[in-house]
């Protein structure tokens, strides 16, 4: 690397192919409206933390085979992608013809075995114009920052960046009745990899994609691990966070990790997540949903380790979160006996009421099955009213196979099993 050729700041216009090169790159590669870069089989390597690359809207990016990563002391800024948040992403591109195509978005487009490492964030998703935030009927005045660019990662690896996706409010995305409107965004096929601590926060706990409010995105058939078993359970990482989305969530494979999906704040019957046939293995929190109605879970296996006594695991939570479906999933703890002071639990509800609002109606679990040691394979906290629990499996001696407690905290470490009793209306059970 040391007699690498250096890239200054630069900017592209037209269509530009940079193929077998080693470079340095000292500053920001930008590409503007109307421009298409690409590289392949090319080693990047990029100066420090103001280094990277920055698509405008109207620009593309296509990374083919190639690797990018930081040289210096500290962690490269990674890649932007900006686009209008206020206009819908294109219904008529066609992969093989890009340039020129889509006037109002960015794209960046990761493939084929190419690898993002050691980025502060490897690419995030920004508004063209700061200044031109369209309305605040589906965003309040008090989010600032907007997404609309437009990304796709396939059959690539993502590693040791403090965030691999970030994708911010996406306006377009839910102006809804136009017959347009759509997030074009899709991850599939990726590994998303921590093998060390971030280098220029070895504390920093990694969080692998982040959506909050893009419209839904494509995240299907990926792998989330953390390789070194030695790191803390914090550092571990969570692998998605979605906060107001209703992205579906297909196909993952995650392991070894601190929490594998937390959903937040979904406030609407007509949106809702998704999860289905994913598979979690050595996980400490699989899955939590918080304020998440009408959330599906379905056909998805977890795999929990045993607790510690500052933090129970659990293979999934829902905390005010009503109208669940959660159907033909399995529910396991590894560990080989019941520990009182290193609790696991299976699945959690509490105050999963709908109380007073129409719009959701009944929860459901159904078909679900719980294996090995939990503290309490299915714990019901607080007011669960209408939900209807049907044809559930318990096998393999868990200490409790139900437990119904009082709640008197919402939280994901409060669970503990000594509250007391529990408000139970129409609940049903079937075995």
């Amino acid at each position: 690397m040391a007699n690498l050729t250096t890239i200054n700041s630069t900017t592209i216009t037209g269509a530009v192919n940079w193929t077998n090169l080693n470079r340095f790159v000292n500053g920001t590669i930008t590409v503007n409206n109307g421009a298409i870069l690409t590289i392949t089989n090319c080693n990047f390597y990029f100066a420090n933390a103001t280094s990277g690359i920055v698509v405008n809207a109207g620009g593309t990016l296509i990374v083919d085979g190639s690797d990018f990563t930081r040289k210096a002391c500290e962690n490269w800024k990674g890649i932007t992608v900006k686009g209008n948040t206020i206009v819908p992403h294109p219904n008529n591109l066609n992969a093989n013809s890009l340039q020129g195509t889509h006037p109002h978005h960015g794209i960046v487009w990761i493939r084929n075995t190419s690898t993002i490492s050691e980025a502060q964030i490897a690419i995030q998703d920004m508004h063209q114009n700061t200044g031109t935030l369209g309305s605040a009927y589906y965003f309040p005045a008090t989010i600032k920052k907007r997404g609309g660019g437009i990304v796709w990662a396939q059959n690539s690896t993502f590693e040791n960046n403090a965030n691999d996706i970030v994708l911010l409010p996406f306006e377009a995305a839910y102006n809804f009745g136009t017959g347009e409107d759509r997030q074009l965004s899709a991850l599939t096929t990726c590994g998303f990899i921590s093998s060390k601590a971030y280098f220029s926060n070895p504390s920093y706990e990694y969080l692998h994609i982040s959506l909050t409010n893009p419209g839904k995105v494509d995240v299907s058939a990926n792998i989330f691990t953390c390789s070194d078993s030695n790191f803390s359970l914090a550092k571990r990482g969570t692998a998605i966070k979605m906060t107001n989305t209703d992205t579906d969530i297909l196909n993952n494979d995650f392991q070894n990790l601190f929490h594998g999906i937390d959903v937040y704040n979904i406030g609407s019957a007509s949106r809702y997540a998704t999860l289905q046939g994913n598979s979690m293995s050595q996980m400490y929190k699989g899955i939590t949903l918080h304020t998440a109605p009408a959330t599906r879970l379905i056909g998805n296996s977890v795999s929990i380790h045993r607790g510690t006594a500052e933090i129970p695991s659990y293979a999934a939570l829902a905390i005010s979160s009503a109208s669940l479906q959660i159907d033909d999933n399995t529910f396991e703890s590894t560990a080989g006996i019941y520990w009182p002071t290193q609790p696991s639990h299976g699945l959690v509800l509490q105050n999963c009421y709908t109380g007073d609002d129409a719009r959701f109606g009944r929860g459901n679990i159904r078909n679900n099955g719980f294996s090995g040691c939990f503290a309490a394979a299915t714990q019901i906290d607080g007011d669960n009213s209408i939900n209807q629990f049907n044809c559930n499996a318990y096998g393999n001696h868990p200490h409790y196979d139900w437990y119904l407690v009082l709640l008197t905290a919402t939280s994901e470490t409060d669970y503990s099993m000594n509250k007391g009793i529990v408000i139970i209306k129409h609940l049903t059970f079937s075995f």
